[in-house]
Protein backbone atom coordinates (compact mmCIF):
# COMPACT_ATOMS: atom_id res chain seq x y z
CA UNK A 1 0.00 0.00 0.00
CA UNK A 2 1.57 3.71 -1.11
CA UNK A 3 2.05 5.67 2.32
CA UNK A 4 -1.08 8.14 0.22
CA UNK A 5 -3.25 5.34 0.46
CA UNK A 6 -2.45 4.45 4.08
CA UNK A 7 -2.83 7.70 4.99
CA UNK A 8 -6.70 8.10 2.99
CA UNK A 9 -7.48 4.59 5.03
CA UNK A 10 -6.68 6.14 8.46
CA UNK A 11 -8.82 9.16 7.04
CA UNK A 12 -11.58 6.85 6.69
CA UNK A 13 -10.99 4.83 9.64
CA UNK A 14 -11.21 8.42 11.92
CA UNK A 15 -14.27 8.99 9.20
CA UNK A 16 -16.01 5.71 10.84
CA UNK A 17 -15.14 6.65 14.44
CA UNK A 18 -16.79 9.80 13.82
CA UNK A 19 -20.13 8.41 12.29
CA UNK A 20 -19.91 5.73 15.30
CA UNK A 21 -20.29 8.14 17.65
CA UNK A 22 -23.25 10.05 15.55
CA UNK A 23 -26.56 10.67 18.41
CA UNK A 24 -29.06 11.47 15.40
CA UNK A 25 -28.97 9.41 12.12
CA UNK A 26 -28.70 12.94 10.31
CA UNK A 27 -25.52 13.28 11.66
CA UNK A 28 -24.12 10.32 10.00
CA UNK A 29 -22.05 10.82 7.13
CA UNK A 30 -21.63 7.85 4.47
CA UNK A 31 -21.22 7.54 0.27
CA UNK A 32 -18.23 8.45 -1.91
CA UNK A 33 -18.75 12.01 -1.15
CA UNK A 34 -17.66 11.47 2.20
CA UNK A 35 -14.62 8.68 2.11
CA UNK A 36 -11.25 9.61 1.45
CA UNK A 37 -10.52 6.09 -0.23
CA UNK A 38 -13.27 6.84 -2.88
CA UNK A 39 -11.53 10.65 -3.23
CA UNK A 40 -7.91 9.37 -3.68
CA UNK A 41 -9.21 5.92 -6.12
CA UNK A 42 -11.76 6.79 -7.87
CA UNK A 43 -14.87 5.82 -9.42
CA UNK A 44 -13.57 2.54 -10.39
CA UNK A 45 -11.43 2.02 -6.88
CA UNK A 46 -8.24 1.20 -8.11
CA UNK A 47 -5.55 0.64 -6.04
CA UNK A 48 -8.53 0.37 -3.34
CA UNK A 49 -7.55 -1.58 -0.05
CA UNK A 50 -11.02 -2.56 0.00
CA UNK A 51 -10.91 -3.38 -3.67
CA UNK A 52 -7.84 -5.44 -2.78
CA UNK A 53 -8.91 -7.42 0.06
CA UNK A 54 -12.22 -8.25 -2.80
CA UNK A 55 -14.98 -5.88 -2.24
CA UNK A 56 -15.11 -3.89 -5.73
CA UNK A 57 -17.21 -0.80 -4.60
CA UNK A 58 -17.24 -2.25 -1.30
CA UNK A 59 -19.92 -4.60 -2.03
CA UNK A 60 -20.23 -7.47 0.58
CA UNK A 61 -17.95 -5.61 3.19
CA UNK A 62 -19.40 -4.94 6.22
CA UNK A 63 -20.12 -0.94 4.68
CA UNK A 64 -23.22 -2.73 3.39
CA UNK A 65 -24.28 -3.36 6.61
CA UNK A 66 -23.23 0.17 7.90
CA UNK A 67 -25.35 1.42 5.11
CA UNK A 68 -28.19 -0.41 5.77
CA UNK A 69 -28.02 0.19 9.37
CA UNK A 70 -28.23 3.93 8.68
CA UNK A 71 -30.83 3.64 6.18
CA UNK A 72 -33.09 1.78 8.88
CA UNK A 73 -32.03 4.17 11.98
CA UNK A 74 -33.15 7.21 9.47
CA UNK A 75 -36.36 5.47 8.81
CA UNK A 76 -37.10 5.32 12.73
CA UNK A 77 -34.66 7.98 13.70
CA UNK A 78 -36.01 7.31 18.00
CA UNK A 79 -35.26 3.44 18.31
CA UNK A 80 -32.60 3.17 20.22
CA UNK A 81 -32.44 -0.46 19.07
CA UNK A 82 -31.71 0.47 15.25
CA UNK A 83 -29.01 3.13 16.65
CA UNK A 84 -27.20 0.48 18.09
CA UNK A 85 -27.65 -1.63 15.14
CA UNK A 86 -26.11 0.95 13.24
CA UNK A 87 -23.19 1.40 15.73
CA UNK A 88 -22.44 -2.45 15.54
CA UNK A 89 -21.98 -2.67 12.35
CA UNK A 90 -20.14 0.56 12.15
CA UNK A 91 -17.30 -0.79 14.59
CA UNK A 92 -17.31 -3.48 12.61
CA UNK A 93 -16.03 -1.97 9.67
CA UNK A 94 -14.07 0.04 11.74
CA UNK A 95 -12.61 -3.68 12.38
CA UNK A 96 -12.41 -4.60 8.76
CA UNK A 97 -10.82 -1.11 7.98
CA UNK A 98 -8.32 -1.40 10.63
CA UNK A 99 -7.39 -4.96 9.42
CA UNK A 100 -6.18 -3.55 6.09
CA UNK A 101 -3.47 -1.89 7.82
CA UNK A 102 -2.11 -4.72 9.21
CA UNK A 103 -2.09 -6.83 6.14
CA UNK A 104 1.47 -7.51 4.98
CA UNK A 105 2.62 -6.28 1.50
Amino acid sequence: MTPIAEQALRESIAHHKQNLLAEKPEDVRLGRDNCALCELHGFFCDGCPVKEAGFNECAGSPYDKVWRGAEYWRGSPKNKKLRENFREAEQKEIEFLKSLLEKPE
